[in-house]
Order: C-alpha cells, then sequence, then structure tokens
C-alpha cells in the first residue's frame, strides 16, 4: 500500500479528498475554530478521520499561550462540542502529558516568561501566531530535553483518560452522507 502525504493550506487542496487529515497544535491558533474544522471536514472523504491536537485547560493559560498566539485552550467537553459542531464524531480523546510534558511546561513557563511577556506586548496576535513553533531562544535546551525525556514520555499512556495531562489528542470522524 503506497501512502502520499499532501501538506498545504486549505485552500490549495479544496479539489481533493483525503483519508485522514491531521493538524496538530493549530486550532488553537485560529479564532474561528468551528469555521477551522469545518473546511478541514470539507477535506475528508466519507468515514475519514481527522486527528488533531490542542492545549488542554484554560487553568493553565499562561504567558506562554499569548506569546505563541493562542486564542484559547480546551476542556474536554468544549473541544468535543467544537468538533461536533463542525459535523465530525468523537472516537476518542485522549488527555496527554503527564508527568513530564508538564514538568517540562512548568520549566519553560519560568524560563521564558520575561521574554514572553514582552512579546505579547509588542507583537500582534498574528504575528505570534507567525512567530509560533519557529523558534525558540534555548534550542539547546529543548534537545536536551527531549533527549533525556523522551523514553519517560511512555509513561503518559497510563495518564490518557485522566485531566492530568496538558494537551488533548483527538481521533474524529467524518460521518457518511445521508
Amino acid at each position: 500500500m503506497a501512502i502520499t502525504v499532501h501538506h498545504g493550506e486549505v485552500a490549495t487542496l479544496r479539489d481533493r479528498h483525503f483519508d485522514i487529515v491531521t493538524a496538530f497544535d493549530v486550532l488553537e491558533h485560529i479564532e474561528k475554530d468551528i469555521s477551522a474544522l469545518k473546511e478541514w471536514s470539507e477535506l475528508l472523504k466519507e468515514n475519514g478521520l481527522l486527528y488533531l491536537s490542542v492545549p488542554a485547560h484554560q487553568r493553565g493559560w499562561s504567558h506562554l499561550d499569548e506569546m505563541v498566539g493562542h486564542w484559547r485552550r480546551y476542556e474536554r467537553q468544549q473541544i468535543r462540542d467544537v468538533v461536533s459542531a463542525a459535523g465530525l464524531h468523537t472516537e476518542s480523546l485522549w488527555c496527554y502529558g503527564f508527568p513530564v510534558a508538564n514538568v517540562a511546561d512548568l520549566f519553560f513557563k519560568v524560563l521564558e516568561r520575561r521574554r514572553a511577556l514582552d512579546i505579547a506586548h509588542r507583537q500582534s496576535i498574528e504575528d505570534r501566531n507567525a512567530q509560533s513553533g519557529v523558534h525558540r531562544s534555548m534550542p539547546w535546551l529543548q534537545l536536551a530535553a527531549g533527549s533525556l525525556l523522551g523514553p519517560l514520555m511512555g509513561l503518559q499512556r497510563f495518564f490518557y483518560h485522566t485531566e492530568l495531562g496538558n494537551g488533548y489528542l483527538i481521533k474524529a470522524r467524518k460521518p457518511p452522507s445521508k
């Protein structure tokens, strides 16, 4: 079986239909999240799957969310409702990241506080979104943390059905036409 991967903006892919569409850590950067999900759903074949991840828990909102241009963080029921409003059926929803990503998240919140607040006050949300994930002030630290903590990330599978993580991973299906 051959697998073909396409990467691009929705507008460039509109004439295509796919078995799977993925959007990891994207939806929280879009003001009109339901509209975006509807557009992504239009790219799916009947019974096609959408996989997406979003940051979890509004209580976790911090200067880092502002720095990278997030509009929101999601609660479990909220992301289910948004997916449903876009005409998709949530098949699986896991809360991931506990315990290692939570600790790393706290670490980066402390290290990046000053820079994050400066960026949030100087740049528009559109500029912050454009920069999100592009560069970090300490790439060596991220590489070291990933290398050292990567093997420990397997622990999170024991906590997927709790609310202890800092992100949600969603598997949703496009229902067949009626």
